[in-house]
């Protein structure tokens, strides 16, 4: 079995054409396909940039070849997402899957979303209030929040944001084997009692990714 997980790669209004070329890549060679959230920037299913098209498209493909894919929402997508269902994809905050012998818990991050988050992200009446703003002022505002998003993640407190990350893969150790978590922009394989936490790395910054393949976790990135 073969298994690749990517996260962070933070689709703006232009297409990336390195991203599009490994989707290609990697077509009729992957069994499963972990999209682990913040793929676009911002999501609205009824303002949808060409750039997004071109992946779903290449989606598509990959699962016409057999790959099945899951899109794990991060902070950046918003409700709904019919057309991503529609298309053949697991759409969800997280999952719990057995992946060869291990069972592997998928999530952007292990602190959800904030109370605000979760009204304008997830709930039908922040997607109704967001309906109401014009298309492109909404879009325009969802970039501006990833990029602000982004430099809060460089400016806060480092050692409070492990000890979180360490408290909650606690928990979730007792039950899986393995924990793969995109959103934290720190690459790394962590181990303990025979357990993982890995933090995927930012597509944005290293094209980079987590392959399994026959028992083995291989984080593979390079700086750009």
């Amino acid at each position: 079995m073969i298994a690749y997980f990517v996260a962070d790669v933070h689709l703006g209004r232009k297409s990336d054409g390195r991203f599009l070329r490994w989707l290609h890549k990697i077509r009729g060679k992957v069994d499963h396909l972990f999209l682990v959230g913040d793929i676009f920037d911002f999501y609205f299913e009824y303002h949808i940039p060409e750039a997004y098209n071109e992946v779903m498209h290449a989606l598509t493909q990959l699962m016409h070849d057999g790959t099945k894919v899951y899109y794990v929402l991060g902070n950046h997508e918003m409700y709904p997402w019919e057309r991503l269902k529609s298309m053949g994809l697991w759409v969800g905050d997280h999952i719990a899957v057995e992946i060869g012998t291990h069972k592997v818990f998928v999530a952007h991050n292990l602190e959800g979303l904030s109370r605000g988050q979760k009204f304008m992200l997830r709930s039908k009446a922040g997607h109704l209030l967001s309906s109401i703003v014009p298309r492109a002022t909404l879009f325009e505002a969802g970039l501006l929040w990833a990029k602000t998003s982004c430099l809060w993640d460089r400016l806060r407190n480092r050692r409070r944001m492990w000890s979180k990350i360490e408290a909650n893969w606690a928990i979730l150790r007792n039950h899986y084997d393995v924990v793969v978590v995109g959103h934290y922009h720190t690459p790394c394989v962590k181990e303990k009692d025979g357990r993982k936490l890995i933090i995927l790395p930012v597509w944005t910054k290293s094209w980079g990714y987590l392959k399994y393949e026959d028992g083995e976790w291989r984080l593979i990135h390079s700086r750009r």
